[in-house]
C-alpha cells in the first residue's frame, strides 16, 4: 500500500467524520450554506492538512489539524465574535482524535505486549500493518464525534422523534472495528502477500463504503421522519381547520334561523304567561334552550384552533358517553404554534378518552391555566381510569394498542412539543380515587431559552 494512498484514504475519512460532526451541531447554518462553498472549505482543509503530512511529524499534524479545523468552524459555520465557541468544538474534535489512535493501541498491546504508537509516528506509512492499524482509529473516531454530534446538537432539531432503535446504526461501525482488529491480528502473524494485500485492501474499501451508506440511509431515515410527523401535524390542522369553518357555518345558519323565528317565539311565551301557564311557559323554554344554536359554543378561549379542539372532542366525549369538563382560566396559549397546539391536546385527549370510554362512569377534565410567576402555562388531564398504565422512561405513559410499531408515537410527540417549549410532561395514578393524571408545563419565553444557538 503506498504512503500517497495511504494519507488519502486517512484524511478523507477525517473529512467525512467533520462534515457528519459540524452538519449535526451547526445544523441551520450547514443547510443554508451553498454546496459549493462547503466542499471547496473541507477540500482546502484537508487537502491541506494532507499535504502536510508528508512531513512525518506528529506535532505539525496535530497543530495543523488543530489551526485548519478552527479556521473551518469559525469562518464557515460561525462568525469573528464566536470564537471561544469554535475553540471549543476545534478541542472537541482534536481530543477525539488523538483518543482514536492512542486507546486502540492500548487495547492491541494488552494481548500483542507491544505499544504500536510508539514506532506509529517514524512507521513507514507504506507498511500493511501500520495501514490496517490506521484504519482501526478511524471507526473509534467516528464513534467518538457521533456521539458528540448527536450530545451536542440543538434539541430543537425533532431527533427526539426518532425511534431509539434507529442508534443502532452505532453498531455499523463497532463490527467494522472487530473485522479491522481481527485483520490487523493475522496480518501482524503472517505478512500477506501482494494478492492478499490487494483481496484486503478491496475489502476495506467496501466496508468503508458500507459505512458510509449506513450513516447516509440513516440521516435520510430521519429527515423522512420528521416529515411525516411534519405532514400529519398539518394534515391534522388542515382538518381541524375546515371543521372549525363547517362548525361556523352550521352556527351562524342556526342563529339566523332562530333569530328569524325568536319573534314568534316570544309571542308564545307571552301568550302562555298571560294565561297564566307557568309550567307550559317552562317547558316551552326547555325546549328552546334545546336548539342546536344555542347548543354550540366555540368561546372556550379566545384562541381559534383551542376552541375548535375542544368543540370537536366536546362532540367526541359526548358520543362515547364520557363526561368532560372544560376549565380555561387565563390562558389560551396563544405563544405556542397552531400545529402544535394540536399536537399535544389532541393526544392528550385522544389517550384520556381512550381510557375513559371503556369506565362504567367514565369522566375526563381539562384545565388549562397560567402560573404567572413562572410566566408559563399547564395543562392538567384527568382521566378515570382502573388501573396504573404502563410508564415508559421520562414519565410518559406508554400505548395499550398491540401494534406498537403503528401505535404510542403520539406520546413521543408531546415530550417533543414540551421541549420545544422548554417544559416538561408528568405523569401519575391516583390510586385513591382511580384517576390517571397528565400535566404538561409550558414555558412562554421558550423562544429566548430553546432557539438561542448553544454555544457548546
Amino acid at each position: 500500500m503506498s504512503t500517497v494512498l495511504s494519507y488519502f484514504v486517512y484524511y478523507f475519512i477525517e473529512a467525512l467524520v467533520m462534515y457528519y460532526y459540524c452538519s449535526h451541531i451547526f445544523a441551520k447554518k450547514h443547510k443554508e450554506l451553498p454546496r459549493k462553498k462547503i466542499i471547496s472549505a473541507y477540500f482546502f482543509t484537508y487537502m491541506t492538512q494532507y499535504l502536510l503530512s508528508f512531513f512525518y511529524n506528529t506535532f505539525i499534524n496535530i497543530f495543523s489539524f488543530f489551526i485548519l479545523n478552527f479556521i473551518l468552524i469559525l469562518f464557515i459555520y460561525l462568525d469573528k465574535k464566536k470564537v471561544m465557541v469554535a475553540i471549543f468544538h476545534d478541542c472537541t474534535l482534536t481530543i477525539f482524535m488523538i483518543l482514536s489512535e492512542i486507546l486502540p493501541d492500548a487495547m492491541i498491546s494488552m494481548f500483542s505486549h507491544n505499544f504500536i504508537f510508539s514506532t506509529y509516528e517514524v512507521a513507514d506509512m507504506s507498511d500493511f500493518t501500520i495501514f490496517i492499524y490506521a484504519l482501526i482509529c478511524k471507526p473509534v473516531y467516528f464513534l467518538f464525534m457521533f456521539i458528540a454530534a448527536h450530545y451536542f446538537s440543538n434539541k430543537d432539531n425533532s431527533t427526539t422523534l426518532l425511534e431509539k432503535k434507529s442508534n443502532i446504526i452505532i453498531a455499523i461501525p463497532v463490527l467494522s472495528l472487530v473485522v479491522l482488529v481481527t485483520i490487523y491480528y493475522f496480518s501482524m502473524k503472517n505478512v500477506p502477500s501482494k494478492n492478499e494485500q490487494f483481496l484486503i485492501v478491496s475489502s476495506l474499501l467496501c466496508l468503508l463504503i458500507i459505512n458510509i451508506i449506513s450513516i447516509w440511509l440513516y440521516e435520510y431515515i430521519k429527515k423522512q421522519q420528521i416529515k411525516l410527523i411534519k405532514m400529519a401535524q398539518n394534515r391534522q390542522l388542515q382538518q381541524d381547520t375546515e371543521q372549525y369553518n363547517r362548525l361556523l357555518a352550521t352556527q351562524d345558519e342556526g342563529q339566523k334561523m332562530l333569530i328569524h323565528d325568536i319573534k314568534n317565539h316570544l309571542y308564545t311565551i307571552y301568550d302562555l304567561c298571560k294565561n297564566k301557564d307557568a309550567a307550559g311557559a317552562a317547558s316551552y323554554l326547555d325546549d328552546l334552550f334545546e336548539f342546536p344554536a344555542l347548543q354550540k359554543t366555540v368561546t372556550f378561549s379566545d384562541n381559534v384552533q383551542l376552541n375548535l379542539l375542544l368543540t370537536r372532542y366536546t362532540d367526541l366525549y359526548k358520543e362515547g358517553n364520557v363526561k368532560f369538563d372544560i376549565d380555561v382560566q387565563n390562558s389560551d396559549l396563544d405563544f405556542m404554534q397552531p400545529d402544535d397546539i394540536t399536537s399535544l391536546i389532541c393526544n392528550m385527549l385522544d389517550n384520556a378518552y381512550e381510557a375513559a370510554r371503556t369506565q362504567k362512569d367514565g369522566a375526563v377534565s381539562i384545565r388549562i391555566s397560567d402560573n404567572k410567576t413562572a410566566s408559563a402555562s399547564v395543562i392538567s388531564v384527568t382521566n378515570s381510569c382502573h388501573e396504573a398504565p404502563q410508564v415508559k422512561k421520562n414519565n410518559i405513559f406508554a400505548t395499550t394498542k398491540s401494534d406498537k410499531s403503528m401505535h404510542g408515537f403520539g406520546t413521543r410527540i408531546m415530550s417533543y412539543v414540551a421541549e420545544k417549549y422548554n417544559g416538561h410532561i408528568e405523569t401519575y395514578f391516583d390510586d385513591n380515587d382511580r384517576s390517571f393524571h397528565a400535566i404538561v408545563l409550558l414555558h412562554k419565553d421558550y423562544n429566548e431559552k430553546v432557539h438561542k444557538e448553544r454555544v457548546i
